[in-house]
């Protein structure tokens, strides 16, 4: 062993060894308090102002997709030149019935493997 001691590590261990008082130490946790709060707040101040500049830059697009979306569950499976029968079987005679259909399909397959 030698008797070598860092100077820095000292200091550290002096730094601990100094006693502050009651109102000091309780006034440098609230203002640590206050700094951890003001970053927290300006972070999700900043996250909701990207979030709503995203949404904006994608409600056009998104609504395109959404109106080509809801178009396209309107077209026939079959088409019918009569239009009476067409009337009565255009529930069932559609993308959206087709597509219902492939989802319960996919949900009582799921459903019988894996519960």
């Amino acid at each position: 062993m030698t008797d070598d001691r860092d100077p820095n590590l000292q200091a550290l261990f002096a730094d601990g060894q100094k006693v502050l008082g009651a109102e000091a130490f309780s006034g440098q946790v609230m203002r640590q308090v206050a700094r951890l709060q003001f970053r927290t707040m300006a972070k999700r101040i900043g996250l909701a102002l990207a979030l709503i500049c995203f949404a904006i830059l994608m409600s056009a697009p998104l609504n395109d997709a959404i109106l080509l979306f809801t178009q396209t569950l309107n077209t026939p499976v079959i088409p019918l030149n009569n239009s009476m029968p067409s009337q009565l079987v255009s529930s069932l005679n559609s993308m959206a019935s087709l597509l219902g259909l492939v989802f319960l399909g996919l949900f009582l397959a799921f459903r019988r493997l894996f519960l």
